[in-house]
C-alpha cells in the first residue's frame, strides 16, 4: 500500500514520542550519570593502605596536621599500652618533646608547657615542635583532668593551634590479666605492687579482680576505691570523651590504628608507625596469658566487668579506621 505524506508524518511523530523525555526524566537521568561517575572516581581513588585509611579518617573529622607543631595529650589508663607508646615516641628522630608527669607538681609544669605551646609563645631554633603529654592514671584520672582538657581545647581554638587528645581502652579479659601480671604476681619488687602477692593461677586471678576497673578510672577519683561504679556514670564519661577527645583507641589495635594516626599527624607519614616499636614489658616467666585461660574463667571475668565490656564495645563501634 502506498504511504501518503500524512502516514509518513504520523510514523515520524510516533518514533519521536518513544524517545522524547520530559524535563523531570532528563534531570533524573543526568543526576544518575553524575552519581555513577562520582562513585567510579571514588572507587578508582580508594586507597586501602594504612596511610589511605588514616588520611580519610583525619579528613572526615577535620583533624589538623601537627607537622608544623602543636600539642598531643594522651589520657593514659593503666595497662592499656602507654608504656609501649612512650617507648616508641622517645626515639630521637621523631623530634617530639615528651612529658609524662606522675605527680601534681610535675603535672603543673607540664600543663604550663602545654599552655605556652597552645598560645604560640614556645619557639624552637630547629623549627616547630610537637609537645606530647602523657597523663597517668595514678594522679590524672579523667575526673581530675577534665577541666584542664577543656581549657586546652579552648586555647587551641582561640589561637588556631593544632591539638589532638586521645585515650585507650582494653578488652576486659586482657586488661585484668595484664594488671594481675604487673601488680599482683610474685615476684614483684615495684612500689606499685599490691599485697599480698599471688601465684599464677586462674583462681588467684579471679580473686584479684575489681569489677569495672576501667570505668572506675574514668569516673572516680584516685582516693575513691570503694564506691560502686554506676552504669550512668560510665555512660556519661563515654559521652564526655566523645565530645572532648579526638580519638578513643583500643590496645588491641594500637599498632594498626592509633600509632598510624599519630605518625600521620606528627610526621606526615602513617607508614612510619612501623618504627614505633610495640614492646611487651612483662618479662615474668610465669605470667598468665589471656589466650590460655579456661573458657569458664573468661566468662567469669566478663561477667564481673559488664560496664567495661559495654564501654569497650561502644569504642570499637564508634572508633575505627
Amino acid at each position: 500500500m502506498r504511504q501518503t505524506k500524512g502516514n509518513v508524518k504520523d510514523a515520524r511523530q510516533r518514533m519521536l514520542s518513544c524517545v522524547r523525555l520530559n524535563p523531570k526524566s532528563m534531570i533524573l537521568g543526568a543526576c544518575g550519570i553524575v552519581l555513577f561517575f562520582h562513585f567510579l572516581i571514588m572507587i578508582l581513588q580508594y586507597d586501602p593502605s594504612p596511610s589511605g585509611r588514616v588520611g580519610r579518617w583525619l579528613s572526615q573529622h577535620g583533624i589538623p596536621s601537627l607537622k608544623k607543631g602543636g600539642v598531643v595529650v594522651f589520657v593514659h589508663p593503666k595497662r592499656t599500652g602507654g608504656r609501649s607508646l612512650k617507648g616508641g615516641l622517645s626515639k630521637r628522630d621523631f623530634g617530639i618533646h615528651l612529658t609524662h608527669p606522675h605527680l601534681n607538681s610535675s603535672f603543673a609544669s607540664s600543663a604550663g608547657s602545654i599552655e605556652d605551646a597552645l598560645i604560640g609563645s614556645t619557639t624552637e631554633e630547629d623549627g616547630p615542635i610537637t609537645f606530647f603529654s602523657v597523663l597517668h592514671e595514678d594522679f590524672g584520672r579523667l575526673r581530675h583532668v577534665r577541666s584542664s582538657l577543656q581549657k586546652w581545647r579552648e586555647l587551641a581554638n582561640k589561637h588556631h593551634t593544632a591539638l589532638f587528645m586521645f585515650t585507650l581502652v582494653r578488652d576486659p579479659v586482657d586488661y585484668h590479666v595484664s594488671c594481675f601480671n604487673e601488680y599482683r604476681l610474685s615476684p614483684c619488687g615495684k612500689q606499685t605492687c599490691e599485697q599480698p602477692l599471688l601465684e599464677p593461677t586462674e583462681a588467684d586471678l579471679l580473686s584479684s579482680i575489681k569489677s569495672n576497673e576501667q570505668c572506675r578510672g574514668l569516673t572516680k577519683t584516685v582516693d575513691d576505691k570503694e564506691s560502686e561504679v554506676q552504669e550512668e556514670e560510665c555512660d556519661e564519661a563515654f559521652e564526655w570523651m566523645q565530645k572532648h577527645l579526638d580519638w578513643i583507641g583500643t590496645t588491641e589495635n594500637l599498632s594498626s590504628e592509633t600509632l598510624p594516626l599519630l605518625a600521620e599527624l606528627m610526621l606526615g607519614d602513617a607508614d612510619r608507625a612501623e618504627s614505633m616499636n610495640i614492646l611487651n614489658d612483662q618479662t615474668k616467666p610465669n605470667k598468665l596469658l589471656s589466650k590460655s585461660l579456661d573458657s569458664v574463667t573468661t566468662q567469669k571475668i566478663r561477667a564481673m566487668s559488664l560496664l567495661d565490656q559495654n564501654l569497650y564495645e561502644k569504642v570499637k563501634a564508634n572508633y575505627y579506621l
